[in-house]
């Protein structure tokens, strides 16, 4: 069969053109939608990540508010200090004891790491976000917070750009623990010393706080500000300095913002004739 030249027809410049802007057009909107895609990606893994590291500080919130672990705060006592840094998740640092129990006091404290099993192991690395920029750490604002600069590695912004801050609230880092003694069914009306046995966050050993139970207080007694965890708490009677009778230590478990406990009942008995 014979094709004649007349039936070969070439593109214009025209057309040419009209198809490179079209391809063009189309590249750009397929790039666009990809790029932010994968920041946003990258937005939650690093968003996923921060909930991790805050989780190793603070432990774990169940569904009824109390806490399922407690993270380095329950063990040390206290937040990793600006100078740790998140480091202190994984490596000891100088000062804050290896964890141990004392059998004084019936509870361990101390650093019981390491709080992020996986740091170094298949490239991960808790110290910097999805985009590779360190996260910044900061115990000592008010809240305590930890802050990815975002897509743009710089601060502020907006959208993806935007920084990504999670705080560390301090009805995280600490509660209260709220006591009463019965005898017989009944608030005590005497004098009593109690102490509470919790990991001093400077290094790790425990400390007691001390809180006198007078006439006038039925037999209630507060704690506040103590970290939550496996604390312990010892009864005096009627002082430390001159008991007649200890009672002692019991373990409590601090998992609530407003823990209870009662002690003089069939579970938690004290006998009270000692009393002066």
């Amino acid at each position: 069969m014979i094709y004649s030249m007349q039936d070969k027809r070439g593109f214009t410049l025209i057309e040419t053109l009209m198809v490179v802007s079209l391809i063009g057009i189309l590249a750009s909107l397929s790039i666009l939608p990809v790029g932010d895609t994968l920041d946003q990606s990258k937005y939650e893994l690093t968003l996923n990540q921060m909930k991790q590291i805050r989780n190793a500080i603070v432990g774990e919130v169940n569904s009824t508010s109390a806490k399922s672990r407690f993270g380095y705060l329950g063990d040390v006592g206290g937040l990793p200090s600006a100078a740790e840094g998140l480091n202190a998740l994984w490596e000891q640092t100088s000062g804050i004891s290896t964890w141990q129990m004392t059998p004084e006091f019936r509870i361990g404290s101390g650093w019981n790491g390491p709080y992020l099993f996986d740091q170094g192991i298949s490239g991960v690395d808790y110290t910097k976000d999805a985009w590779g920029n360190s996260y910044l750490y900061d115990p000592d604002s008010d809240p305590a917070t930890l802050t990815s600069y975002g897509a743009d590695l710089a601060a502020g912004g907006s959208g993806l750009n935007s920084d990504i801050t999670l705080t560390i609230p301090k009805n995280r880092q600490s509660y209260s623990v709220h006591g009463l003694i019965l005898d017989n069914g009944d608030p005590w009306s005497g004098s009593l010393e109690v102490e509470i046995n919790l990991p001093d966050p400077t290094t790790g050993d425990i400390v007691s706080k001390s809180s006198t139970i007078v006439s006038g207080d039925q037999g209630a007694f507060l704690f506040d500000k103590i970290t939550p965890g496996v604390r312990s708490l010892t009864f005096f009677l009627p002082t430390k300095n001159a008991p007649t009778v200890t009672y002692g230590p019991y373990i409590i478990t601090v998992d609530q913002p407003h823990t209870l406990v009662i002690y003089g009942t069939a579970g938690h008995q004290l006998d009270l004739s000692a009393a002066p």
